[in-house]
């Protein structure tokens, strides 16, 4: 199946193609049918990596910067690769955010892996969005090793069913995994879970599946707004005119999604509130398993990192003595753009036009935003 064309109105992922992941569970979904009404308005203001939003104690305003350049944020500081990972190797966690479907943007990561592989002295480990908790570590203890070749690795670890996207974005990261023998952890909640509350919402998990999970901080205005913004959404609802019909889930414009069935947004937003947690959570056993001394990579696409509000926040809130950074890798073109100093501690500019190579072999089954 082909991705659909859609409008690329945000930097990190095609709006129509996130509701369809989000409700319906698919990486790659077929383009949706229009509804018989006219489109929704496109939102006014600015696009979701211009927010005027910044953690407490962080700097607002925004800051240019081109492809090739590394930023630190809080002080609008130009960095070498030297630079950045200096300042990345004092801290326990390391976010580098991405998004999914650019080369440019997984082979940073790698960058940041091997860099800080270099550096470590304890036990270096990988978390990844793209595996559920748990997921096969007898593979990836494989992998590590340098027993498994790639086609093997593919078929024991179920890359289809667990991600699949085109293995080859993320050939650079794995590589980096099995030349510096690293573990590397699964960290999101599982895809039926996931699939469910986006779905249908907290209410219908078991009491049994409940259990298994970390509280939901679902009271975080700044994460709705920077949710309903990467949804290409107001900070407020729109009204539904009289008379409109209401916009089934998954079957949008690429224009914006005012117009969606009561509780939807909650529903998805709960959601994506529950992969940040369980990831949260997912970090700390596995630092806490590796020992003091332990640090961790996490890969994770742009979406749950941006402004400070997602899987390092609620990592903050669980554990407010550890120090993390958080890496976001934005698109540019050569004469740079203006982006939020509050998207993260630093930034990484790739070309634009690394972005957008998609391909038809996968059939994933699950819940991610891309």
């Amino acid at each position: 199946m082909r991705l659909a064309k859609t409008s690329t109105s945000t930097a990190f992922f095609p709006v129509s193609v996130l509701l369809s992941i989000l409700v319906l569970g698919a990486c790659r979904t077929p383009a949706a049918k229009t509804p018989s009404h006219p489109p929704t308005r496109r939102t006014e203001g600015p696009g979701p990596l211009q927010l005027t939003l910044a953690r407490p104690g962080q700097p607002r305003g925004l800051v240019r910067i081109r492809p090739g350049e590394r930023l630190e944020t809080s002080g609008a500081t130009r960095l070498t690769w030297d630079d950045l990972a200096r300042r990345l190797a004092r801290t326990r966690v390391i976010f580098v955010g991405e998004r999914h479907d650019n080369h440019a943007h997984h082979r940073i990561q790698a960058a940041v892996v091997s860099r800080l592989a270099r550096r470590e002295k304890g036990p270096l480990l990988i978390g990844m969005e793209m595996f559920h908790r748990g997921h096969a570590p007898a593979v990836f203890r494989k992998w590590a090793a340098g027993t498994l070749d790639e086609k093997q690795f593919l078929k024991e670890v179920d890359w289809s069913g667990q991600w699949g996207m085109d293995f080859d974005y993320y050939r650079p990261v794995f590589g980096a995994a099995k030349t510096h023998k690293l573990p590397i952890v699964g960290l999101n909640v599982p895809v039926k879970i996931a699939r469910t509350v986006g779905r249908h919402g907290l209410s219908v998990l078991s009491t049994e599946v409940r259990s298994t999970l970390p509280s939901l901080h679902l009271a975080f205005g700044r994460h709705r707004q920077v949710f309903r913004a990467l949804l290409g959404l107001g900070p407020r609802p729109a009204k539904r005119p009289r008379n409109h019909p209401m916009v089934h889930p998954g079957a949008g414009h690429g224009h914006g999604h005012g117009h969606m069935r009561p509780g939807f947004m909650d529903r998805l937003f709960a959601a994506q509130v529950l992969r940040d947690e369980v990831m949260a959570a997912e970090i700390v056993k596995g630092l806490d398993r590796a020992g003091p001394r332990s640090r961790m990579v996490v890969i994770v696409g742009n979406g749950h990192l941006v402004y400070h509000t997602g899987v390092n926040h609620r990592l903050r809130r669980l554990r407010p003595s550890w120090a993390q950074a958080t890496v976001i890798c934005v698109t540019a073109p050569p004469t740079g753009r203006r982006v939020s100093r509050g998207l993260g501690d630093y930034l990484i500019a790739t070309p634009r036009k690394a972005t957008r190579r998609r391909t038809g072999r996968s059939n994933r089954k699950s819940f991610n935003n891309p």
